[in-house]
């Protein structure tokens, strides 16, 4: 993508989704993921055990971008309206910076758009406050560091 080097931030996220050229969301929110617990209880001794049930559940992933007219608002809004109609999912990472080299790689599978909301219509805001943001909620299938 010609130009994109300069697009990098020396401190934060890029997001990488197939169809999505630098959708400059400027906050990833969710990155988490946590398993169930097991406990038996031994009726002899009376100690309980724990164990992993080993199904592991990821949580929603939250991505705000500031809509700024350009072709990337109409790519969002796009798969936005694919995912509520169709169900499409899409497959990228989400790779962090610090100080202009990459530290960590997140990649995913199975991203769905499951909520899409803008903010609040006000009109005395000023500076940030007064940018249309776009927060598009997703359920995820899998992640893992790459």
């Amino acid at each position: 993508m010609e130009g994109f080097e300069t697009l990098v931030p020396n401190n934060g996220w890029i997001v990488e989704i197939p169809g999505l050229e630098t959708p400059h969301f400027h906050k990833l929110q969710g990155l988490n993921r946590k398993t169930g617990v097991m406990t038996i209880v031994d009726g002899a001794t009376r100690k309980r055990y724990k164990f992993n049930d080993e199904v592991v559940d990821y949580g929603q992933i939250t991505l705000v971008r500031a809509k700024d007219n350009s072709p990337a608002d109409t790519q969002l809004a796009d798969w936005v309206k694919a995912a509520f109609r169709d169900g499409e999912k899409r497959n990228g990472s989400f790779i962090q910076y610090h100080r202009g080299k990459e530290v960590l790689r997140i990649l995913f599978t199975d991203l769905m758009v499951s909520e899409n909301s803008y903010n609040d219509f006000d009109t005395m805001a000023t500076g940030d406050g007064a940018r249309s943001d776009m927060t598009v909620i997703c359920e995820v299938g899998h992640w893992e560091e790459g």
